[in-house]
């Protein structure tokens, strides 16, 4: 179940179909507003082997719930894909500009 004030509440399932129109596995489809404006003061991170989504929000935004922040401005289309130690390259906002300017303006 996903909780009321969670971000993942915007998604919806689908029955997607293949060219001769037979069903495939259904998939989750993610439809709320992505964080895609950079700031002059965002962090940029190399990934290494011991890097997951949920200590990255830990160690950049103090939580790990706010992941997403990091995939969406790094450009992660599947964030379910492993992350590349040594090749991948994430960018995260401040915590400050999480909470004041991308968290503030859905909760008015």
């Amino acid at each position: 179940m996903i909780p009321i004030n969670s971000r993942n509440l915007l998604t919806d399932v689908v029955q997607p179909v293949d060219a001769t129109g037979k069903s495939t596995a259904l998939a989750f489809v993610d439809i709320r507003t992505r964080v895609t404006s950079y700031a002059s003061d965002d962090q940029f991170v190399n990934v290494d082997d011991t890097m997951t989504w949920g200590n990255l929000g830990v160690k950049l935004l103090g939580d790990a719930t706010f992941w997403w922040a990091i995939a969406d401005l790094s450009g992660t289309v599947d964030p379910f894909t492993e992350l590349v130690p040594g090749t991948t390259v994430l960018r995260a906002p401040t915590i400050q500009r999480l909470l004041f300017n991308i968290l503030a303006p859905e909760n008015t």
